[in-house]
């Protein structure tokens, strides 16, 4: 099992030549009616500093919430849910309804959100086309896990023996190596927007691992020359 922010995942497959593990949650299972995931799993687990996975952006994916509801919705795009166990997705009986929207891309409005509805989990799925699916598709999808990699860290590894200035070629599932000057000209091009002057901010917007923090003090003076 792999642990992330908010429980223990089980590991259905690791690929070593895309470097992902494929993570499914112990919650759900196989039956004609939905088992709930156990835990939440957000873009923000990913995103955050602490993170050790990472999500491919360059892989489709979907962000999907299962909600309470205490009225029926006649909507197309909400799909409703047979809970096997009612208690692991709603903590209130006057919510008899329980349904699950899939969001059309990374991310969901609020305005999507029916007004009789509360949100009791949102959970990140393989990409899934919305429109006209059902709670057997979204249960599938589900069983099928989510791809997270741990590219990033063959980057942080090779680079103590190849060199500081590398990036990560998602696409390719690779990492690229750049001479000092092709890096320092593009570390320049990032401190025009005063924005992106951060060790932080520049790491995470380029994924350099590098380790000579004189060439951060040197860009700064070389701007104002």
């Amino acid at each position: 099992m792999v642990n992330l922010e908010h429980g223990k995942y089980y590991v259905a497959d690791i690929n070593y030549v895309n470097y992902t593990i494929r993570v499914v949650d112990p919650g759900v299972e196989k039956g004609n009616c939905f088992s709930a995931p156990l835990y939440s799993l957000t873009r923000e687990i990913f995103r955050s500093d602490k993170r050790a996975y990472f999500l491919n952006p360059h892989e489709a994916t979907n962000t999907t919430v299962l909600m309470n509801c205490e009225q029926p919705i006649s909507d197309g795009n909400y799909i409703p849910i047979t809970p096997c166990n009612r208690s692991n997705v709603t903590s209130s009986s006057s919510q008899a309804y329980v349904y699950a929207l899939v969001g059309g891309g990374d991310s969901l409005l609020v305005n999507d959100i029916k007004y009789s509805c509360t949100i009791s989990r949102t959970i990140i799925t393989q990409f899934l086309k919305p429109g006209n699916l059902s709670m057997s598709d979204l249960q599938e999808i589900l069983l099928q896990g989510l791809d997270i990699s741990f590219l990033p860290f063959r980057c942080k590894s090779e680079c103590h023996v190849k060199g500081p200035y590398c990036d990560l070629d998602w696409t390719k599932n690779t990492v690229k190596w750049y001479s000092f000057g092709y890096w320092f000209s593009e570390y320049l091009e990032s401190l025009r927007d005063r924005s992106t002057f951060s060790s932080n901010g520049v790491r995470e917007r380029y994924n350099y691992y590098y380790h000579y923090e004189t060439a951060l003090y040197l860009g700064w003076i070389i701007r104002y020359i």
